[in-house]
């Protein structure tokens, strides 16, 4: 279990943070979905991509506001979610915690993935995505 968030750039000029990644994946899909840790910290925290844009590839915040990921790879059998779990009020999203990255058919995305070792296909697709992070004020 691990998919692996590699920090492309980071925009922080305007009132939120904006994230561009990619997610590496490797090991074994839990049913449910794999977590996605933008903190660090977690068993392979957030890396800086060897191509960053930017002044630091760190996001000092609490919480998320959006996320999506998709694949640039064409890998036509599967499609890529990000599932965000929030708690409070107003809701908030734990960058650490509070993101999965669930797998299913193309077609059919009712049908999750089967938990265990990740296929060749999705180990070497390119799966790109976009956040928005709320500042620290």
């Amino acid at each position: 279990m691990a998919a692996q968030v590699q920090i492309q750039s980071v925009d922080a000029a305007g009132q939120n943070i904006y994230v561009v990644f990619t997610v590496k994946l490797s090991g074994s899909y839990p049913t449910g979905g794999d977590p996605l840790n933008f903190a660090g910290g977690g068993t392979l925290p957030v890396t800086q991509d060897p191509a960053f844009i930017g002044l630091v590839a760190a996001i000092e915040s609490s919480s998320l506001l959006q996320i999506s990921v998709e694949s640039q790879g064409g890998l036509l059998s599967y499609q890529y979610a990000a599932i965000v779990s929030s708690s409070g009020s107003p809701a908030t999203i734990n960058p650490q915690t509070g993101v999965k990255l669930k797998i299913g058919a193309l077609n059919t995305f009712g049908t999750e993935l089967s938990a265990g070792a990740y296929a060749a296909a999705l180990t070497g697709d390119v799966i790109t995505g976009f956040a928005v992070f709320t500042k620290l004020l």
